[in-house]
């Protein structure tokens, strides 16, 4: 995937499946190629098929292949129906930073 500049939009293109997470969910699960850069809360817009959904990458998923998305059961029936379990989808987020900054404070030394 190519980095881009911050305020750059990316676009990456793959296939999304869903999992059941209850209503209300619009979060999705970020595959490697989404988890650039501070990818966590994240708000990313998924396509497929002329439809749009806005989500939140809010989890990550082992994804495989092609896949690089997986979204709440709400957010892909928003796209398409449940029973086709798989679908093509770009996912477009605004710029993103090649490395992820570092803590530069580390973890809490006040603690006894």
């Amino acid at each position: 995937m190519p980095v881009a500049a911050l305020g750059a939009s990316v676009s990456v293109s793959g296939t999304a499946t869903w999992y059941g997470t209850g209503p209300g969910a619009g979060d999705a699960a970020a595959g490697a190629e989404l988890r650039t850069g501070k990818w966590r809360g994240r708000a990313v817009t998924v396509c497929s098929g002329g439809k749009c959904v806005s989500v939140r990458l809010t989890d990550w998923c082992a994804c495989k292949g092609n896949r690089i998305i997986d979204l709440s059961d709400e957010d892909f029936r928003r796209l398409a129906p449940l029973s086709v379990g798989i679908i093509n989808v770009t996912v477009t987020h605004g710029g993103i930073v090649s490395q992820p900054r570092p803590n530069p404070t580390g973890p809490p030394t006040d603690i006894e």
